[in-house]
């Protein structure tokens, strides 16, 4: 990606973040190094974490890499950490 289309798709993900989740959310959108991240806050006590992607089990960590994993990063993710769901939809590729 181009640095303009990366910072483009980021500022549109980071206003879908805080449209979602206002200012207390838990999913966080990130660019480093020309890659968007998406950051699953843990629930308290929580060990574990997975995201899901349309419904299928994509990763368990806190960070999930969109511009590096997927060609066609749209969909709706999901953050599952303490029982507890946590949703974005993304709309960028």
């Amino acid at each position: 990606m181009a640095g303009g289309k990366v910072l483009g798709a980021w500022a549109l993900l980071a206003s879908l973040a805080l449209a979602t989740w206002g200012v207390r959310g838990q999913i966080y959108v990130k660019e480093f190094s020309g890659k968007v991240f998406l950051e699953c806050v843990r629930s308290q006590g929580s060990k574990d974490i997975t995201w899901w992607k349309d419904g299928n089990a994509v990763g368990n960590e806190t960070q999930l890499d969109l511009s590096g994993v997927y060609e066609d990063p749209r969909g709706l993710y999901m953050c599952e950490t303490g029982g507890k769901k946590k949703s974005l939809q993304v709309h960028y590729r």
